[in-house]
């Protein structure tokens, strides 16, 4: 029998849910000049899946999710390296919510991995222009996850916070397409720019507010 999707008339929402990145999430959306430099997937010389970006950065192995493909659990977030050995849930939204059904949760909040958190892990890409496309291309990805999500499932942003104008421009655009949140890193300070209580980030917290 599936378990209630409420608890005492409460619905059961998964608040740290994170989004295994399909192997072609980039590379089937970014634009033509940028296809074999946003993130993808290589086999490694042990013939490990591994993500690389614009030619030779290694972004790690998939890892990330520990659910199988048989829904068992593995030990450690990078125990499984080949995105055959994941759980199509990890990637996928019907998947997703057939899973969610059987564990009775209601709906999801839904975080990157590939660029860490707050996108931190763009930074290693010298092209900021590239980073950019990286970030809004993973952004048009979960605004079709929401979509396909029945309103059940809010993938968080992506955040270009290494460029004021680009970081107001992409929240703005990813809000009129429904998302309902983003994702920011908590320590600019690592990048050269400045803590975020500095006056320099009052454009992202008033667009935020704004936007509500």
């Amino acid at each position: 029998m599936t378990p209630p999707l409420t608890v005492h008339g409460v619905p059961v929402i998964d608040i740290d849910s994170h989004y295994t990145e399909p192997p072609d999430l980039w590379t089937s959306r970014a634009p033509a000049s940028y296809k074999e430099r946003v993130p993808r997937v290589i086999l490694d010389e042990e013939g490990r899946n591994r993500w690389v970006v614009d030619g030779d950065v290694d972004f790690g192995p998939m890892g990330f999710t520990v659910v199988k493909k048989d829904g068992e659990k593995a030990y450690g977030m990078m125990s499984l390296t080949d995105f055959d050995e994941m759980s199509d849930a990890a990637s996928y939204p019907e998947p997703r919510l057939e899973l969610l059904d059987r564990l009775g949760i209601s709906q999801q909040i839904i975080y990157p991995n590939v660029a860490g958190f707050g996108s931190h892990r763009f930074m290693s890409l010298e092209d900021s222009e590239l980073r950019n496309i990286c970030s809004r291309v993973y952004n048009d990805a979960i605004i079709e996850l929401q979509e396909a999500g029945n309103g059940r499932l809010f993938p968080q942003a992506l955040t270009p916070f290494w460029d004021m104008d680009e970081c107001v421009r992409e929240i703005r655009r990813v809000t009129d397409a429904g998302i309902t949140g983003i994702t920011m890193t908590d320590t600019p300070e690592a990048f050269e720019l400045p803590h975020l209580h500095d006056p320099h980030w009052d454009p992202l917290w008033s667009t935020c507010q704004e936007l509500g």
